[in-house]
């Protein structure tokens, strides 16, 4: 695998998770339910995936080396409660797709998505203000080879891969 920039790699999966929820939304307004839980689950198999590299590399390493600063638990905090929030959307469309989805449904999907997303937003603000914090422009060597393994990790698992 080639290099990987560390803030590249965030920056790409968070734009990836925005696009993903955009699409569920827009199959949403469509009335698609088939798409839109495809779209919200791939969504939440992103998410899961970006949460655990960044707490296989980034976190973890802040923290032993004394630069997590009180961030670090605000940013767990926050994995945890987007989880939370995207398995209670899961579950709400889940629930409307059995009793027939109404247009009071989806909107109030999307109220709770987009609380989800003002979630998400200020946690990649307060993400990109702890890495430019603690690093500046130069991300050590260590924490880029953890992230490399993190992510070596994640690919491994991947259905069709050896591992």
């Amino acid at each position: 695998m080639a290099a990987l920039s560390l803030v590249t790699d965030l920056v790409s999966e968070h734009d990836t998770l925005s696009q993903l929820l955009w699409r569920h939304q827009e199959a949403l307004v469509a009335h698609n339910w088939a798409r839109a839980a495809r779209l919200i689950a791939s969504y939440r198999q992103r998410l899961l995936h970006c949460i655990y590299l960044e707490e296989e590399s980034f976190l973890s390493y802040c923290v032993e080396n004394g630069i997590s600063g009180r961030w670090s638990n605000s940013c767990i905090s926050d994995h945890r409660r987007l989880d939370r929030m995207l398995r209670d959307v899961m579950t709400d469309l889940a629930v409307a797709r059995r009793r027939g989805v109404t247009n009071q449904a989806v909107v109030m999907l999307i109220d709770k998505e987009k609380t989800m997303k003002t979630l998400f937003d200020r946690h990649l603000q307060r993400e990109d203000e702890a890495l430019v914090t603690a690093f500046g422009s130069t991300v050590p060597d260590e924490l880029r080879d953890r992230y490399e393994r993190a992510h070596g990790r994640m690919e491994s698992r991947k259905p069709g891969r050896a591992g």
